[in-house]
């Protein structure tokens, strides 16, 4: 198996500059970018159903409405989940005992994720192991429904993104990062991730900025076909909000009552899940 640099024009786009040279085909113009409003949704708060658990995260949702994510015990250790017309049911990766991690799940029904320090796909009942060759740690994050694999991983002390198409690896560095995760890909490979505490957009081998404005951290987590962006900013230390880049602009995403909302998953439909706390605790979430 091998591993490349996904090749990549050595600039930068902001989002003023991208729209304009797609005429709109990704939403995004100078005013959404410095004019954010809040998104109005209908909510569902989702916890498991098992004992002695808490901190339910919902991390992905596919087409068919079907549920990836992950939730704790007492003991701190992460178990993944499958949530499918309406049954949970969980799962463990099996060279772990620390941590199951599902991230994310197409509409074929693949989940990625990762356990203790490696990544895994979850497909028919059976984990396969996702290494990037040379690394100490790999993360699967995010699958697109043609099985386009991305996340992140440390290769000779640098932190960088992933994408794994089956067969090979290319490393994502976004320029004069110290740091980059890759964390979703839509059907287009359009990828959206992290470079140190930007947020970015990369498609066609350009990247594009994602900023929040006031925030100190953006972090993108998500990608539709439509171009549709979801994510959340750190507005400051502990206070976290959901987001949404969309045809309207960029929102803000708040669960009602929470103290903290994080976004991670969005399907064609529009439909999003994530995890929100208030005084009772913390609760995974699908708005729509």
């Amino acid at each position: 198996m091998k591993t490349t640099t996904l090749p990549l024009f050595n600039r930068k786009q902001t989002y003023a500059e991208l729209s304009r040279a797609l005429l709109l085909a990704y939403f995004v113009t100078l005013n959404a970018l410095t004019t954010a409003q809040a998104a109005s949704y209908a909510f569902t708060i989702i916890d498991v159903p098992y004992p002695a658990t808490f901190q339910t995260t919902l991390t992905g949702i596919n087409d068919r409405g079907q549920i990836a994510g992950f939730y704790l015990d007492f003991g701190l250790s992460s178990h993944g989940f499958l949530l499918s017309d309406g049954n949970f049911s969980s799962f463990d990766f099996t060279t772990t005992s620390c941590c199951t991690d599902f991230w994310d799940i197409n509409s074929r029904g693949q989940i990625v994720g990762y356990g203790g320090n490696v990544g895994f796909l979850f497909m028919d009942g059976q984990f396969s192991t996702i290494v990037v060759p040379g690394s100490n740690f790999t993360s699967a994050q995010g699958i697109n429904d043609s099985g386009e694999i991305v996340g992140d991983t440390i290769v000779a002390d640098e932190a960088v993104g992933f994408l794994f198409t089956g067969d090979s690896f290319s490393l994502i560095r976004a320029p004069g990062a110290r740091s980059t995760r890759a964390l979703g890909i839509n059907d287009s490979g359009h990828i959206v991730g992290t470079a140190e505490t930007h947020g970015y957009l990369l498609r066609n081998g350009v990247f594009s900025t994602i900023d929040f404005p006031g925030a100190v951290g953006t972090v993108p987590s998500g990608i539709n076909d439509a171009g549709e962006i979801v994510g959340w900013y750190e507005e400051s230390p502990s206070v976290l909000h959901g987001f949404i880049i969309s045809q309207e602009g960029m929102s803000t995403i708040d669960f009602p009552g929470s103290t903290s909302t994080q976004v991670f998953g969005i399907n064609n439909c529009g439909e999003i899940v994530g995890v929100m706390a208030d005084s009772s605790g913390s609760h995974g979430f699908v708005a729509k």
